[in-house]
C-alpha cells in the first residue's frame, strides 16, 4: 500500500501543501473550516504524521552528556565509536552529544565528569555508573536539576535512573559458570576468579557476575572451590602475586583487560588452563586466535551506547517514553568462530 502524503491530503482538501504542513504541524493561522477539512481527511484517508519531519521543522534542540570512562581503553573506545555511530543518524534533528571521560580507576575523576557533565545543562546524561557510592550521590544532584539520568554496562536499581542498556550481569555470570560446569573435577577443582582494575565493593556489575557465578555451582558442582583475586595493573606484573592463578587450571577473568594478563604470560599458559575473558578488544582477539584465551563472552560495548542513544532520540522524536530495560545477548566467541565476529 503505497504512503500517503501531505500532497494527498492537499489535493483531496483543494488546499495548496503549505496549508495542510500548517494544519498538522499547529503553525500560523488556517481558517478552522478548513482546518477542520483538512484533519478529517487526515484521519479518513490513514495519514501518519512524520513526527521526525515535524522535530527538523520546529528546529528543536537536544542534548545528551556521555559519561564513560576514559577512551585510552580499547573497551570504552568501542563504546564511543557506537555513540558517534548513533549520532550520526540522527544529526539532521539537531541532537548534540558531548563526551566526559574520566580515569576509571579513580572515583574521584569519575565524580568530577559527572559534575562537569551537569554544569553543560543537556536534556539527557547516559552514564557508565561505574562507581555505586558516587552514582548514588549523583543521582540526588540530578534530579534537583530535573536532568534525565540513562545506563549503559552497569545495571543498578536506583531511583532516578530513567533506563539501562546492556548485559544482565548476573545472567552473564550463569551463562559463565556453564562454559566451566563440563569441564571441572566434580571433587577438587578450583577456580580462579580475576577482577583486574576494579574492585567488587564498588562495581555492581563485577559483584553481580561472581555472585551468580558462584551461586550456580553451589547448585550444580558444590565441590568446586574459588580463588578471588583483584589486581590493579602493577599486581598483574609480580609473578610473587600472579603464581597461584598459574597454578590454577580454571581462570575466568571477569572483564575485558585478560589481555593485560596474558601479554605477561603468554608462555606460562598452556592447553591444561581453561581459559574465559570478557570482549572483542583487538589485543584479547589475538590470545584467543593464539589458543591461549579458550572463551571471549562478548558484551557488545558499541551497540550498547548505539541502542541507549537511539532509544533516547526515538522517544524525543516519537514524544514517547523511553524503554526501563533492553538487554543485549552475550555472545559465546570461540577461536573457530571469531572470524565471523571480526
Amino acid at each position: 500500500m503505497p504512503k500517503i502524503t501531505i500532497n494527498d491530503i492537499a489535493k483531496a482538501a483543494g488546499v495548496s501543501r503549505g496549508t495542510v504542513d500548517r494544519v498538522l504541524n499547529n503553525r500560523g493561522r488556517v481558517h478552522a473550516e478548513k482546518q477542520a477539512l483538512i484533519l478529517k481527511i487526515a484521519e479518513q484517508i490513514g495519514f501518519e504524521k512524520n513526527t521526525m519531519a515535524s522535530l527538523l521543522a520546529y528546529r528543536t534542540s537536544k542534548s545528551i552528556a556521555l559519561v564513560i570512562p576514559s577512551t585510552k581503553s580499547s573497551y570504552w573506545q568501542l563504546v564511543a565509536n557506537g555513540a558517534h555511530e548513533s549520532m550520526a543518524k540522527i544529526k539532521h534533528f539537531n541532537i548534540e552529544m558531548e563526551v566526559f571521560e574520566f580515569d576509571i580507576s579513580n572515583a574521584s575523576d569519575y565524580e568530577s565528569a559527572l559534575t562537569n557533565a551537569l554544569i553543560s545543562k543537556p536534556d539527557v546524561i547516559l552514564l557508565a555508573p561505574l562507581f555505586m557510592k558516587e552514582t548514588i550521590r549523583f543521582l540526588q544532584m540530578a534530579r534537583q536539576n530535573s536532568i534525565e539520568i540513562h545506563s549503559i554496562n552497569t545495571e543498578l536499581q536506583l531511583d532516578g535512573l530513567t533506563s539501562y542498556t546492556g548485559q544482565h550481569s548476573s545472567k552473564v555470570g550463569i551463562l559463565a559458570a556453564r562454559l566451566f560446569l563440563d569441564k571441572l573435577d566434580f571433587n577438587a577443582s578450583t577456580i580462579a576468579i580475576i577482577s583486574i582494575g576494579e574492585t567488587r565493593q564498588n562495581t555492581q556489575h563485577t559483584e553481580d557476575k561472581i555472585d551468580a557465578f558462584k551461586e550456580y555451582f553451589k547448585r550444580y558442582n558444590s565441590h568446586v572451590k574459588f580463588a578471588e583475586y583483584e589486581l590493579n595493573l602493577e599486581d598483574v606484573q609480580n609473578k610473587q602475586i600472579t603464581q597461584p592463578i598459574l597454578d590454577t587450571n580454571f581462570l575466568f577473568f571477569t572483564n575485558a583487560r585478560i589481555h593485560s594478563f596474558m601479554k605477561h604470560y603468554f608462555d606460562l599458559i598452556t592447553e591444561k588452563h581453561f581459559v574465559v575473558g570478557f570482549d572483542l578488544l583487538p589485543n584479547n582477539i589475538k590470545y584467543l586466535q593464539d589458543g591461549k584465551i579458550t572463551v571471549l563472552l562478548n558484551q557488545r560495548p558499541a551497540q550498547q551506547a548505539e541502542i541507549a542513544i537511539s532509544k533516547i532520540a526515538n522517544a524525543w522524536l516519537n514524544n514517547t517514553s523511553v524503554e526501563p530495560f533492553t538487554y543485549l545477548p552475550t555472545d559465546i566467541v570461540l577461536r573457530e568462530n571469531c572470524d565471523f565476529y571480526i
